[in-house]
């Protein structure tokens, strides 16, 4: 196995920028929440870009962080180095001045669906476990969370995983790819 060595701040693969400036400029949406957050680059930008748009919204981030357990196959690849993650995010934001603006919630992604209500919210983007499963599990459980003419997406959309589950879940819908940022969309109906 590599040593994977300590956790650095700046292990970046945020590269959909110019989508989330959009998105945090869509009149109405009020309501985002990013799951699959890791060291938080990205929600840390969508708090900067909302707090820039004067809107009263509410930003919500979904991961495990530390609370995988020691059977996780991530845990297994990466053992005590996912523990630091969580304080390695927290530092971003703090660094950002977004600490605030931010809803932490630590557990699947399924699960926290839960707490929130059907046609709640506004953009939902999942950048989690991208394996086919997973992926499929995220956009189910998310999906009757979006509330109409709101935006469900994701980043890696070239991962055969994620291209698979969310061409099965949207047979027939349009989907939107934005290949230069390798992000999906789908508005709801």
């Amino acid at each position: 196995m590599p040593d994977l060595g300590k956790v650095s701040s700046d292990e970046n693969w945020f590269t959909f920028k110019d989508f989330y400036k959009e998105a945090a400029k869509q009149p109405g949406y009020l309501t985002y929440v990013e799951v699959g957050v890791w060291k938080g680059n990205s929600v840390k930008f969508l708090a900067e870009e909302l707090k820039r748009s004067g809107k009263v919204f509410d930003l919500y981030a979904v991961d495990l962080w530390g609370d995988l357990g020691k059977e996780n196959p991530l845990w297994l690849e990466r053992g005590n180095q996912i523990e630091e993650v969580y304080d390695t995010y927290r530092e971003n934001l703090r660094k950002a001045g977004v600490s605030g603006l931010v809803k932490d919630i630590i557990g699947q992604s399924a699960k926290a669906a839960t707490l929130f209500q059907d046609e709640s919210v506004d953009f939902c983007f999942i950048d989690a476990d991208h394996r086919f499963n997973s992926v499929k599990a995220d956009i189910e459980a998310w999906l009757p969370k979006i509330k109409k003419g709101g935006l469900l997406c994701g980043h890696d959309f070239r991962s055969q995983g994620v291209f698979d589950a969310v061409n099965l879940v949207f047979l027939g819908k349009e989907i939107f790819a934005h290949h230069d940022q390798d992000v999906w969309v789908v508005q709801k109906d």
